[in-house]
């Protein structure tokens, strides 16, 4: 009978833990304030689908870029328990100026897989290595 006990204790330990793992998974909503605070970004829209990116948030040609593709999963990692992005911007009026950012996220912390400028001066970007 005492073993009994110990095993749903145990059940139900393993229950909570697992809930709470999910609770704390990132989504999308996350991944963009995560975005605002380690970059110097500036979001047009809830989502981030369009920035301005470096000093200066005019809204000018120069600054602004647009999410073009990319995808957001979250069934990644163990037991589904982590999120993945990538997202594509490309420079408003200029399509073949573009970056590529691909981030995991999990347990509300990110860490970024790929961060890969074409013709963009990613320096602009100027990321805070505190926040990761």
């Amino acid at each position: 009978m005492r073993k009994k006990r110990y095993i749903i204790l145990g059940l139900f330990v393993i229950c909570i833990v697992v809930i709470t793992i999910y609770m704390k998974k990132p989504n999308n909503s996350e991944f963009v304030k995560w975005f605002k605070e380690s970059y110097n970004v500036r979001c047009e829209d809830a989502d981030c689908y369009v920035i301005n990116i470096g000093n200066q948030y005019e809204k000018t040609k120069d600054n602004r870029f647009y999410f073009a593709e990319g995808y957001y999963d979250n069934s990644i990692g163990l037991f589904a328990m982590a999120m993945q992005t990538k997202r594509v911007y490309r420079k408003v009026g200029e399509s073949n100026q573009f970056f590529i950012i691909e981030v995991k996220g999990f347990f509300g912390n990110f860490k970024v897989l790929e961060l890969r400028p074409n013709k963009v001066d990613i320096s602009q970007l100027e990321y805070d290595f505190r926040n990761n």
